[in-house]
């Protein structure tokens, strides 16, 4: 009983709350103090422990104690309770008041309580003074008021329940004030309670298996058995939940209940499923008296054949299939065959059956949202994937390129990194003679220097000369004019305009200007922007003749020919070429480059002057003999991306400004452990079990493929160059371990790829699912495939399986960025950090929007369980580990946070963004925060270095801010960066001041916060 002079706690005093404007709040937010002519004459604050007066105490007459259930008409009038209910707010009391998770939760701890001497004093887990009083419950002793029917003495278990039952309600009733009794009985609530049962963990450990049951007896049965496991779970859970025990016969009644339930339910689909197709059987009738009916009736039947090779289906079945699908006697089949002018072409191999399934079903987009909709695709969806969606034979094929373009790349970088990483530890000066006479041809001079240092360093060198041959021989094999120069060794300029007025300086502006001039003749005739688009060698051999004196008929030489030549670089020279190592590394990419490209492009290519492929006339010539037909405009605008605007390299500005982004965002310990968050991934696409083993056997150095085998040594697509600022973001990313976590992850992810294909091939349904995913992309490579996994042989098909399985979920090539990005040199930019979200959301599109759109509910839902599963919640823990190495509070309310920030994430938003759009109301304002690149570190270094440049004391400048300067260009600092600024920047004050406003802000009600004094 509340007596006079009763301590009251701060939640019980309600009588004297006052309303505070917004704009006063934000005054009063930091001293956490309400002024005293706020209050008013007759109002005295009342604190937490004060002794108030009888007359203050309210309506509350009886006892009140912790966990009670306060009735209805005894609990304070909140402002919530003026709020109109929505029916969202009725279907989330349903879920809150059915939740079997928290149900099932209540019971482990009813039964098993956490010890209190467990807990340390400091955690923010718990509340220690609730647990102990929770563990130190006891049951009941025996008395005579035991005796008494309804008043059954309790034991600790029950008590807990009991416990439980009340805080739940109580939070029910405090959380959703504003429904009435009616309310929380309506249709939304009851749906939101379905939902509710089903949120437990415990649930879908057999739901996957409710998709896979056939039909029939045995389905029947299975479905029943499953049903009466949940009814039974369900039924358990609820009873020791509200009850504190268990009544064998309900139990048994709702497991009968929910198997026979689900059993019918199970059988009536079959027979509504039977009946239906028995109906779609029954032959159909066709009048053939329209030539165009009989045509299109043809182009049916291929597709439908098409589409039964691709699913694995034997060639003597097809025809069968193909009258059921279509409703065709044998008599119409041969019938419209015979009659269509359209000749029946049905295809003899996979490759064939996708393009005529994408031929068939290819509509282009049409009016105002199909073209935006495109407009939209090319901004955020992987060019790769655009192709295979609307061209998959053409698309496959730029896949295999992107693997065999990085695949060669890297063996033949490999062959020649044992000579260099030699040749870099030889002093300056030696190298420099050294690569003298690399670049002027000198190579037996160079041999004989080569083997006085070591022997090893000039069989090492015949190694470098071997893969130039092998270059070469490639080159002339297909089809580019190419002579051949002994002793050959690329060469190219580190700043070709630099050297230009180099040589200006050296032999006059008009000789310069000449060469200038030649430079610019022959990249128009290859049809290149400018002549800083030509390739290294091309450049180099024109600049070379011009001082040989071997120009083009009609031009003069020039009169310094005879002074000296160029082709036999100087000491001087040298300062103006890459060293040897680049020049060498440009060389083979440019060459690889070169030669897969024709390949891919077959007889389509078009060469310009036997160089380089003239790409407009060679995407042209493939549109023609492809049979695109309305694809063939958007198939065109996709080769062209890749093939032109991909080729050319960013501005220096734009790579200087991508780099430094990179380097200050991924250079520390924080970004690196991203990248464990990233391994949910693998668990999402190749299976929990699968992943872990990979794992496992990749820290005992068993993995069976590695990145490197598929020549990926850059982190993403966007980083990929040796040349500038590129290398001091390399080191940086080196030394914050965010480069060797990449390559963990990307191993984890390829092997259990492998794992998850052997598995797959053990089972002859396995095979077939097997067969109809990867028919289209391996063609008649694919039982090549199939035999080397079962084989474990690593072979070239095998290695470009692992490469198109990490494309899936990583912008590993060009290929994977979208069409914008490769068209726009100077906005990249915008992409930056931005490439691994697009690439996500587009794993989300397939295997979650696009399973939904083909009516695969169930699958599509389950796909989203297992990711936000997988992927949200291990980056969410990851952010846990965050939140405790910045010393910041880590909670439940904390972990939620995390969990949907890391959930708006796939749509490339944030809690921050979606907070913004709340309170401002303004869409464009939000999506213009979404595409903007991350320039914080330009604005952070700028506002510290005004803030030390002294100008605000000496000319009277205001400042930034009336905030204390905080110098967050300290968080850039390489692999430390942020826990300094955090600690000793003052970046964790901040954080805890604004998580201070944001509790205040909880309070607000209406239009005014409420604050109980």
């Amino acid at each position: 009983m509340a007596t006079l002079g009763s301590i009251v706690p701060q939640d019980k005093i309600r009588t004297n709350a006052i309303a505070v404007k917004p704009e006063e709040e934000e005054k009063q937010i930091d001293e956490n103090i309400v002024p005293q002519e706020k209050i008013g004459e007759n109002k005295p604050t009342s604190i937490m422990g004060d002794v108030v007066p009888q007359s203050k105490l309210g309506d509350i007459k009886t006892p009140v104690i912790i966990g009670d259930v306060v009735p209805e008409n005894k609990q304070p009038v909140s402002p919530e309770k003026m709020k109109t209910a929505s029916t969202w707010d009725k279907f989330m009391y349903g879920i809150e008041s059915n939740l079997r998770a928290e149900k099932l939760g209540e019971v482990i701890q009813s039964y098993f309580p956490i010890n209190p001497n467990a807990v340390p004093d400091d955690n923010q887990y718990y509340d220690k003074s609730e647990i102990s009083k929770l563990y130190n419950m006891k049951d009941d002793e025996l008395n005579l008021s035991s005796l008494i029917s309804d008043q059954k003495p309790k034991t600790a278990v029950q008590k807990r329940l009991e416990y439980y039952r009340n805080k739940r309600e109580n939070y029910l009733n405090k959380a959703y004030a504003e429904l009435t009794p009616e309310e929380r009985q309506s249709g939304a609530a009851v749906a939101g309670e379905i939902v509710g049962s089903f949120v437990s963990p415990e649930t879908f450990v057999p739901l996957e298996k409710l998709f896979k049951i056939q039909s029939g007896i045995k389905g029947v049965s299975k479905f029943a058995g499953i049903s009466g496991i949940w009814g039974a779970e369900y039924s358990l859970v609820d009873q020791l939940a509200e009850t504190g025990t268990v009544d064998p016969k309900q139990l048994g009644k709702d497991t009968a209940i929910a198997a026979a339930s689900g059993g019918a339910l199970k059988g009536g689909i079959d027979l509504v499923g039977k009946s239906y197709n028995l109906i779609k059987s029954r032959p159909k009738k066709y009048n053939f008296d329209d030539l165009d009916k009989a045509e299109k009736l043809v182009g049916d039947m291929e597709y439908y054949s098409s589409v039964a090779l691709r699913n694995g289906m034997k060639q003597k079945d097809i025809p069968n299939y193909v009258k059921s699908k279509l409703r065709l006697s044998e008599q119409d089949f041969n019938k419209a065959i015979t009659l269509s002018t359209k000749k029946f072409n049905p295809p003899t191999n996979i490759d064939e059956a996708v393009e005529i399934i994408q031929r068939h079903t290819y509509k282009k987009p049409q009016g105002i949202l199909g073209s935006l909709g495109k407009g939209i695709d090319s901004y955020i969806k992987p060019l790769h994937t655009r192709l295979k969606e609307i061209a998959p034979f053409i698309g496959n094929r730029l896949g295999r390129f992107e693997s065999n373009l990085h695949q060669k790349i890297a063996n033949y970088s490999a062959r020649v990194e044992p000579f260099f990483q030699k040749f870099k530890k030889l002093n300056k000066k030696v190298r420099k003679d050294l690569s003298k006479d690399m670049f002027n041809g000198n190579f037996n001079d160079l041999l004989t220097k080569l083997n006085k240092i070591s022997p090893e360093l000039g069989n090492d060198f015949n190694q470098v000369r071997s893969v130039l041959d092998n270059l070469y021989n490639e080159m002339v094999d297909a089809g580019v004019k190419v002579d051949y120069i002994k002793n050959y060794f690329p060469r190219d300029f580190v700043d070709r305009d630099k050297f230009l007025n180099y040589l200006a300086d050296k032999y006059g502006r008009p000789q310069a200007n000449k060469l200038q001039q030649l430079l610019d003749e022959r990249a128009n005739k290859l049809g290149l922007d400018s002549s800083g688009d030509l390739p290294a060698d091309e450049y180099e051999k024109i600049t070379s003749n011009f001082f040989k004196g071997r120009m083009p008929a009609g031009s003069a030489a020039p009169t310094f020919t005879k002074q000296r030549k160029i082709a036999e670089l100087i000491d001087e020279d040298l300062e103006y070429y890459q060293n040897p190592a680049d020049a060498l590394l440009d060389y083979i990419r440019g060459a690889v480059n070169n030669v897969e490209q024709r390949r891919f492009f077959g007889g389509n290519g078009v060469s310009k002057s036997g160089i380089l492929l003239d790409m407009d006339e060679s995407i042209a010539n493939l549109k023609m003999t492809e049979n695109l037909g309305l694809r063939a405009d958007e198939v065109k605008d996709l080769l062209t991306a890749r093939f032109g605007g991909g080729e050319q390299a960013a501005g220096a500005g734009t790579s200087f400004t991508k780099n430094l982004i990179y380097g200050t965002h991924l250079g520390n310990i924080e970004s690196a452990l991203v990248q464990v968050g990233d391994m949910g991934i693998s668990a999402y696409v190749n299976g929990f079990t699968n992943s872990i083993i990979s794992l496992v056997e990749q820290a005992a150095g068993r993995s069976k493929i590695t990145p490197k085998m598929l020549g990926l040594n850059n982190i993403t697509a966007e980083i990929s160059t040796t040349k500038g600022m590129a290398k001091m973001l390399d080191s940086i990313l080196n030394v914050s371990q965010f480069q060797r976590l990449d390559r963990v992850g990307k191993t984890t992810h390829i092997n259990a790829a492998l794992r998850r294909a052997v598995n797959q091939l053990k089972t002859e349904k396995g095979t077939d699912a097997f067969r109809r995913k990867y028919g289209g992309v391996f063609g008649s490579e694919l039982d090549n495939l199939i035999n080397d996994l079962k084989t474990g042989n690593i072979s070239d098909n095998v290695k470009y399986y692992a490469f198109s399985e990490l494309s899936e979920i990583q912008p590993i090539s060009l290929s994977q960025m979208p069409q914008k990005y490769l068209n726009m040199k100077g906005g990249r930019v915008f992409y930056a950090l931005k490439s691994f979200t697009l690439k996500q959301f587009d794993l989300v599109r397939k295997t979650i929007f696009q399973e939904a759109a083909r009516g695969n509910y169930a699958k599509a839902g389950y796909n989203a369980v297992r990711y936000l599963t997988f992927v949200t919640g291990l980056n969410t823990g990851v952010d846990t580990v965050k939140r405790v190495m910045h010393g910041k509070e880590i909670g439940m309310e904390e972990f939620k946070d995390d969990y949907v920030n890391n959930a708006l994430k796939i749509l490339g938003a944030s809690r921050y963004l979606t907070d913004r759009l709340v309170q401002s109301g303004r869409l464009s304002d939000t999506v213009l925060d979404m595409i903007a690149p991350p320039f914080d570190v330009i604005g952070n270094y700028m506002a510290d270095l005004y803030e030390l440049s002294g100008l605000k004391e000496e000319k009277g400048i205001p400042s930034l801010s009336d905030k204390p300067h905080r110098f967050k260009s300290i968080k850039t600092i390489p692999f430390f960066g942020n826990l300094i600024y955090n600690y000793f920047g003052g970046g964790l004050e901040d954080y805890q001041k604004k998580q201070y406003q944001e509790f205040k802000k909880r309070q607000w009600y209406g239009k005014h916060y409420i604050y109980p004094l």
